[in-house]
């Protein structure tokens, strides 16, 4: 169970905090204002991907329960100085967005079609803020548990037709010369897994670079140089598998680790801008899996301490709290008698031991490990594909049904859930969720047929948590900022605004020119997110 006194059990993030920051001991529970009117010297953009109001909500309760405390960022809505609103997340195509048009609204001014990164709609570049900012001699960092060519860092410093160009995104990132670039996603850099075959751990090297793929060696970095660290070929693991596995803990920083780091690299400069993503809170949801997106928001709370303490050493910075779009509407259900039994249902969600992609490589005896995997040629993997012939289909199909179907029995089913969750499920729920695992299950609403939503289902009898689907929703979101320039973020404001007032407080004029909004069905969008991923990683 994890306890009261850190959720991080010993390996605490502001423990980790305080070798960057000597004066850190408790959170941070005042900040410092700016006056309407200052400018700020220094700007730090936090993002928690895909969090609906309802998840924060959840999340300060699971915060009281395990760390004894409310979240810093609901404490921020009783501080004199913090300004708060809500912000319109819509993209150019649609009243949802996806992660590359909510983060590219940040980044270029612009809304533009759900999949595409900095570019109009009919695929004009756009001019992003890292490129402005760098040209103004702003210093720039992008820290991440996703990919660090995720849609969400990439939408800050980067220009490409579809979000799914990684391999491109990260040779922009060397071309940018963004200063620290901090996550995951290090398979991207790799010359084995590239087709162009180009080493680019090597050239991020001769081109100035500290390259670390270690906690100890960003401990350590110098301060001097840019830093590529990269601690995990894809996405860095949810905050829930991280604090129960001693060797993760030893490999794989947290977020609010490298945020201390970065914060110590930029330390001495005279202007910044560093973008904070708490990205597997977004991954969490689209999973259903209530207990990995919360305590992966309560390690982005650990994160925003981590900066109001940097804050209380430079006064001249600007933090601004926010989400890029809700997703999934994770919330507290009433359950029992009155209710009653919602707090205690809640409440199990301390005795979680495991995200859902590990349950689930158990519940469809899957090795632990993933095979490497390699960069396609879509073109070349077409024209194979095509070439098969009609016997090869049948047999990869029914290779595939075999496949699908050798996956734990109910009986098993309900050891291996209890084992990682607590919840001793019935027995006819296992054979509801065998179903789903073996692809023969129906569901009434088309998006909750999917074993994810299936497993998140049979854990909402267990913690009274459930979701609305396992998409991105169209919520207005919230928005929080302290420090000069914050005065700008009050009210009700559109993402694209950011954009404008990251320049003006800058000083720089510039604008993206605007396009009309896509009201009916049109320009297609690019295919938005890899979805099923997230559930094998």
């Amino acid at each position: 169970m994890i306890n009261r006194r850190g959720f991080l059990n010993g390996a605490s993030s502001l423990a980790a905090a305080a070798i960057a920051f000597p004066n850190i001991s408790r959170a941070a529970d005042k900040t410092v204002s700016g006056k309407p009117g200052q400018k700020p010297r220094r700007i730090i953009h936090m993002v928690s991907d895909g969090m609906s109001s309802s998840t924060l909500t959840c999340a300060d309760h699971l915060s009281q329960i395990v760390r004894g405390r409310a979240t810093t960022w609901m404490k921020l809505y009783n501080h004199p100085a913090a300004r708060t609103g809500l912000m319109n997340t819509r993209s150019l195509n649609s009243l949802v967005t996806d992660s590359s048009a909510a983060s590219s609204a940040w980044g270029s001014g612009v809304r533009i079609i759900n999949g595409v990164v900095n570019q109009a709609g009919d695929g004009t570049p756009l001019k992003h803020l890292y490129e402005i900012l760098g040209d103004a001699r702003w210093h720039r960092g992008l820290v991440t548990t996703a990919e660090i060519t995720h849609a969400t860092p990439a939408g800050f410093a980067s220009c490409v037709a579809s979000r799914d160009k990684a391999t491109e995104i990260a040779k922009q990132y060397l071309k940018g010369k963004v200063d620290i670039l901090l996550g995951g996603g290090a398979k991207y850099f790799d010359k084995a897994y590239r087709l162009d075959k180009r080493d680019l751990f090597t050239e991020f090297r001769d081109a100035g670079y500290a390259v670390m793929d270690k906690p100890s060696e960003l401990a350590v970095a110098p301060t001097n140089k840019r830093w590529l660290g990269l601690f995990g070929r894809s996405h860095l693991p949810y905050s829930l598998d991280h604090v129960r596995d001693s060797k993760l803990r030893s490999d794989v920083p947290t977020l609010a680790t490298m945020t201390a780091a970065a914060l110590r690299r930029m330390e001495g400069e005279s202007r910044f801008i560093l973008q904070v993503e708490g990205a597997r809170i977004d991954h969490g949801c689209h999973n259903n899996d209530a207990a990995a997106a919360l305590f992966d928001q309560i390690a982005f709370d650990e994160a925003i301490d981590v900066c109001l303490e940097y804050q209380k050493r430079d006064p001249e910075t600007l933090i601004v709290i926010t989400t890029d779009h809700g997703n999934g509407n994770l919330a507290l259900n009433g359950s029992g008698d009155a209710y009653g039994q919602s707090m205690w249902q809640f409440r199990n969600l301390r005795d979680v031991k495991q995200s859902f992609p590990i349950l689930l490589k158990a519940l469809k005896r899957q090795p632990a490990h993933d095979e490497p995997d390699f960069e396609k040629d879509d073109a070349a993997e077409k024209k194979k594909e095509d070439a098969k012939s009609a016997a090869q289909k049948e047999r990869e199909k029914t290779e595939k049904k075999i496949k699908e179907e050798n996956v734990a029995t109910p009986t098993e089913i309900i050891q291996i859930v209890e084992d990682g969750t607590g919840y001793k499920m019935p027995y006819r729920k296992a054979e509801l969720l065998r179903q789903c695992l073996t692809n023969t299950g129906e569901a009434i609403y088309d998006m909750r047929k999917s074993e994810t939503a299936a497993l998140g289902d049979v854990m909402a009898n267990h913690l009274s948590v459930g979701f609305t689907g396992t998409a991105h929703t169209g919520d207005y979101v919230p928005v929080i900022a302290i420090g000069p320039g914050a005065e700008r973020f009050g009210g009700f404001i559109q993402n694209t605004d950011i954009f404008g007032h990251y320049l003006d407080l800058a000083g720089i004029g510039f604008r993206n020119p605007q396009e009309p909004l896509i009201e009916a069905r049109g320009r297609e969008a690019r295919a938005v997110e890899n979805v099923e991923g997230y559930a094998q990683i």
